[in-house]
């Protein structure tokens, strides 16, 4: 399955469980006058930005052997760091893996 089709079902199934999401397009390009334009988030920054339970949120889509870039992992741990969501999805089972998790205890609530 193509990335872009994961990346759909995940933030459908992330919507599902009550996450407010936005695609979140980055990278670069010229403009008319040859100047170089960035777009989106932050380099490194997820491809679903959202809020979860009152938490900001952050998931890096990915395929089954897609990798994640060091400035993907930063950007994921910072998040982490700062009291919110991030992790990567690499399909809809990982988003009801962690939407389903006590996030100050790391306990899955479901089981």
């Amino acid at each position: 399955m193509k990335e872009i089709d994961i990346l759909w079902l995940v933030k459908a199934e992330a919507e599902a469980h009550g996450a407010y999401l936005w695609r979140n397009n980055t990278g670069g390009l010229y403009d008319k006058n040859g100047r170089f334009i960035r777009f989106g988030l932050c380099l490194g920054s997820s491809d679903l930005i959202g809020i979860y339970q009152g938490r900001f949120l952050a998931i890096e889509v990915k395929a089954a052997k897609g990798k994640i870039s060091p400035e993907q992992e930063k950007f994921l741990g910072w998040i982490r760091e700062k009291g919110g969501i991030a992790f990567v999805a690499r399909s809809v089972d990982d988003v009801k893996k962690y939407l389903t998790m006590d996030f100050d205890t790391g306990i899955n609530m479901i089981n």
